[in-house]
C-alpha cells in the first residue's frame, strides 16, 4: 500500500513541477527543431559532420 502511494505521489508531483516549469520554459521543442536536429538549433554547431 505505501508503495503504490508513494509512486502515486511521485507521478503526481511530477506532473505538477513539468506543468509549472512549462509555463517558463517549453519543456519539448518543436518539430521543426527536431527536423533540423537540436545540435544546430539549440546550440548553433554540428555534433556529426559526417551527417549534413
Amino acid at each position: 500500500m505505501v508503495v503504490a502511494a508513494t509512486s502515486v505521489y511521485a507521478f503526481v508531483f511530477t506532473y505538477i513541477m513539468l506543468m509549472l516549469i512549462n509555463t517558463v520554459t517549453p519543456v519539448k521543442v518543436t518539430d521543426e527543431e527536431q527536423l533540423i536536429g537540436l545540435d544546430i538549433s539549440m546550440h548553433g554547431e554540428c555534433a556529426y559532420d559526417t551527417i549534413h
